[in-house]
């Protein structure tokens, strides 16, 4: 009944969502439809995530070694001025 584009905008309001949709559905069935849609956007997340875990974790790695060297880099000028 409603669109992934619905819930895309960053102007999204849940009041505003249920009015449009409650004057088509009752709640009963928009709640209904709300918990499924619930349910494959989940399953959607965590195939995504399984998916590209490695390359996630080797990104995340990089990241946070990258921030460690910056740190300590910086703590050493820090400690050289005093």
């Amino acid at each position: 009944m409603f669109r992934d584009a619905d819930f895309e905008d960053d102007s999204f309001e849940a009041a505003t969502f249920v009015a449009k949709y409650r004057r088509v559905s009752s709640l009963e069935s928009l709640r209904d439809q709300l918990v499924n849609y619930s349910k494959c956007v989940k399953t959607q997340l965590y195939t995504i995530i399984n998916r590209d875990y490695k390359d996630f974790i080797t990104i995340s790695t990089k990241v946070s070694l990258s921030l460690l060297l910056l740190i300590r880099n910086l703590s050493f000028s820090l400690s050289s001025m005093v």
